[in-house]
C-alpha cells in the first residue's frame, strides 16, 4: 500500500527528490534491496547537497552486495555532506550523528563511529527512533565492517531503556 502510494507520487512529483527517498526506504523496509538503490541513486541525482541519508543506505546497500569500494563511495560522499547536514539542522541531532557512525563504520574508521554513535544515543529525543534495518544489510556482507557487533550492541540496550 505505501508503496504504490509512493510510486504514485513519483509518477506525480518526479523531480522531488524526497519522494524517491521515500519510495527507496519503503522499498528498504519490504527487503526489497535491490529496488531501494535506483531509487536512492535518483535521489541523490537530483538534490546532492542534502541526500546525507541516501549516500549512507546506497553504502550500506554496496556493502551488503560486496561491492565495497562502491559502498566507501557513498559513505565518504556522506561524510563531506555531514557538516552541512548538521548546520541546516536536516533531521535530528540523533539522526545525524547516527548517519555519520553508518558512514565511518563502513570506511573502517571503528572506534570514531562507535563513539559517534555514543554521542547519537545521548542525543536522542523524544520520537526518535532506532532503525536496525541499515545494521541488517551490513550483517549480510561476506566480511561485515569490524565493530558492527558492538554498535548493534549499543543499539539494543538503547532500545531495551526506551521500553
Amino acid at each position: 500500500e505505501a508503496l504504490a502510494a509512493y510510486r504514485r507520487a513519483v509518477e506525480l512529483d518526479p523531480e522531488n527528490p524526497y519522494v524517491y527517498n521515500n519510495l527507496a526506504e519503503t522499498c528498504v523496509s519490504l527487503g526489497r534491496i535491490e529496488e531501494a538503490a535506483p531509487h536512492f541513486r535518483k535521489r541523490i541525482a537530483l538534490s546532492p547537497d542534502d541526500a546525507l541519508n541516501a549516500q549512507v543506505a546506497l553504502g550500506c546497500i554496496n556493502y551488503a552486495q560486496d561491492e565495497v569500494n562502491e559502498a566507501k563511495q557513498h559513505f565518504q560522499a556522506a561524510l563531506d555532506l555531514w557538516e552541512t547536514a548538521w548546520q541546516r539542522r536536516l533531521q535530528s541531532p540523533a539522526g545525524l550523528l547516527e548517519n555519520k557512525a553508518q558512514a565511518l563504520l563502513g570506511l573502517g574508521r571503528t572506534d570514531e563511529a562507535i563513539a559517534t554513535l555514543k554521542e547519537a544515543l545521548e542525543q536522542m529525543w523524544p520520537g526518535d527512533t532506532i532503525d536496525f534495518e541499515y545494521y541488517d544489510l551490513l550483517v549480510q556482507a561476506s566480511e561485515p565492517p569490524e565493530g558492527l557487533g558492538e554498535m548493534r550492541r549499543l543499539l539494543e540496550e538503547a532500545t531495551q531503556e526506551k521500553k
